[in-house]
């Protein structure tokens, strides 16, 4: 089990700030957001500003050991499906300069217009040329389990297609809200194309949303899941997604992130 975290829960943090937190507080890794705008690291990156910031990291004693790409691929439009396309795969030499051993990408809410075969062949168009150079350049590309792609069966159905190079992130905590399915169940499915997972906790509130609460301390069988992940002899990163940066309310990175670590580490 390696412990990571992603910056979307130091979202006012530096990347020098951050990379300096993970290695001293014995994070494996950081799960990096990639985006337009409003990120510490932009798609817009040069090759040599990735290879930079990997350096930064290892510098620090932790790595960037993923990228979290925003490109979806449920859109009707297909000029928008063709620049996320293209987004992904310069984020894919990004990640290779990095260091950086995966990506995670979304998929999106299948379109009303159209069925379920009808999105999964679209996705699958899009994606293949991206899962294509994910295997030349020894980065993978996961799939985060997310809105309609917390059902496994979307999302092996669309490895299918892709016919290889496409992994999945997996968001057990999503999968829970998003399709009701226990975490044994969600591993018996999507067995052997995990590429690592998303941590994170929560609670039923009075309104019936799901609120945001430290690890351990909540509905989501985090130990379950390091259980079978143990028994599987899985040494997978576990990167806690705290929400911060949607979330101003939650605590602040500083706290939050060492009390991941020790909650995990218990384990």
């Amino acid at each position: 089990m390696k412990l990571a975290f992603s910056t979307l829960g130091c979202p006012d943090w530096s990347l020098e700030q951050t990379a300096e937190f993970a290695g001293r507080n014995g994070f494996a890794g950081v799960e990096v957001r990639i985006a337009d705008k409003d990120s510490q690291f932009l798609t817009t990156a040069t090759v040599a500003e990735a290879a930079s910031l990997g350096r930064l990291f290892k510098s620090k004693g932790s790595s960037v050991f993923a990228f979290m790409a925003y490109t979806r691929f449920g859109a009707t439009d297909p000029k928008e499906l063709a620049a996320n396309r293209d987004k992904l795969l310069h984020v894919l030499d990004l990640a290779k300069a990095a260091g950086a051993g995966y990506i995670r990408t979304f998929v999106g809410q299948i379109a009303k217009e159209k069925s379920r075969e009808e999105a999964l062949a679209q996705a699958a168009e899009y994606i293949i040329p991206c899962a294509r150079k994910a295997r030349e350049v020894g980065v993978s590309l996961g799939i985060e389990t997310h809105d309609d792609w917390c059902d496994a069966a979307n999302i092996k159905a669309l490895q299918k297609l892709v016919g290889g190079g496409l992994g999945c992130v997996w968001d057990f905590a999503n999968a829970i809200h998003g399709a009701g399915t226990p975490v044994a169940e969600q591993f018996r499915q999507l067995k052997g194309t995990i590429l690592y997972c998303h941590v994170k906790d929560t609670v039923k509130a009075a309104d019936g949303k799901n609120q945001y609460v430290p690890v351990g301390t909540g509905q989501i069988p985090v130990r379950e899941v390091v259980e079978i992940l143990r028994k599987e002899k899985l040494d997978l990163f576990m990167s806690f997604e705290h929400e911060k940066k949607w979330h101003p309310e939650l605590p602040d990175p500083a706290e939050a992130f060492p009390a991941y670590a020790k909650f995990m580490r218990s384990l």
